[in-house]
This record gives structure tokens, sequence and C-alpha cells, in this order.
């Protein structure tokens, strides 16, 4: 058995900047540490849904965590990461649906994204 514990939130950090989308509840409420503040888009639409991570620093991630979502069970997402500020792609998880939804929600929490990179992924633009 093989586990992997997430321990460091960079998007808590100071220097890292989100945008894009459109928001309701601002995106920036991702930023608090508590659960309970929450960010939500105008619409379901992808131009709405998406957004921009600058980690101010490239980083190494091994796991990307996006919880108590408002998802339903036809939602999908992609990771995608940067050499550059947005222009240059390196590499994409491609679109994937949320494993475990809905049998994994026995509190209504919402769908919760947890994706483990088989390694580091180090990049400091993320979308």
């Amino acid at each position: 058995m093989t586990m992997l514990l997430g321990y460091e939130n960079h998007v808590d950090q100071a220097d890292v900047v989100l945008a894009g989308g459109v928001w309701t509840i601002p995106l920036t409420n991702l930023q608090s540490p508590l659960l309970s503040r929450k960010a939500r888009s105008s619409g379901l639409l992808t131009s709405s849904t998406k957004f921009t991570i600058d980690l101010g620093a490239s980083r190494a991630i091994r796991m990307v965590a996006i919880t108590h979502t408002n998802l339903t069970s036809s939602g999908q997402y992609r990771i995608t990461w940067y050499s550059d500020a947005f222009s240059t792609a390196v590499g994409n998880t491609g679109w994937l649906a949320i494993p475990g939804y809905p049998d994994d929600d026995p509190d209504g929490l919402g769908a919760s994204i947890f994706h483990v990179f088989a390694s580091a992924t180090t990049a400091r633009y993320w979308q």
C-alpha cells in the first residue's frame, strides 16, 4: 500500500495569485485556511470556471486538491502546467472524471478532486 500525505498548502501563501473565470463569490476565498470560505462561479461554462495560479516561484507539486465543490457527477477537470506565464503548456492531465463521485460523499460536503501525480511536477504557473 502507498500513502501520500499532502501537507503544504502553497495557495495560502502571500505571493500566490489566483485569477481567471467569472465568480459571484470571489476566487480569492480559496486562499483562506477556513474550509467554510467558498468560491462560486457565475455559471457552468469552462470560461467561467477555469482559473490560473501563479505560485510566485517554481514549486514541486505531488498533489492538487480542490475540495467541497458543487460539481455534478458529469463534471470533469483538467490540470495544466506552464513553463512561462500561461502561454507555453509543458503538460496537462487531460480531461478526467472526478474519481469516486458520488459514492464518496457520505457527509454531503460536495465532490472533491484529489489529483496525485506519479512524481513531483515542478512549475510556477498552473491552470
